[in-house]
């Protein structure tokens, strides 16, 4: 396999300069590294954002807010787990 040798933005990076890049292809286990740091991000503005919703004062507002936080956290999740089992299935057909 040939390596390659573009460098490629830290999940850090990506989200200072809000856009990901998108240049030669990487590595898979490079591609879960960034996608998992990416949905670490994510995870930490969701969980931000419960404490500020009752500031809105107003209930049905915040409570279709709760549900959309619920429903991206559920989301992230999702992606989680799908790079999990992508390590998994990496890691059984190497032995």
């Amino acid at each position: 396999m040939v390596a390659h040798t573009c460098r490629h933005a830290t999940a850090e990076e990506l989200a200072a300069k809000g856009r990901v890049r998108r240049e030669c292809g990487m590595e898979r286990s490079e591609a879960i590294q960034l996608l998992r740091a990416e949905c670490n991000l994510l995870s930490a503005s969701i969980t931000r954002m419960h404490p500020i919703a009752p500031g809105l004062q107003d209930a049905p507002t915040q409570a279709e807010i709760f549900k959309a936080l619920f429903e991206l956290t559920k989301n992230v999740e999702t992606v989680k787990k799908q790079l999990m089992r992508l390590e998994r299935r990496d890691d059984s057909e190497l032995t």
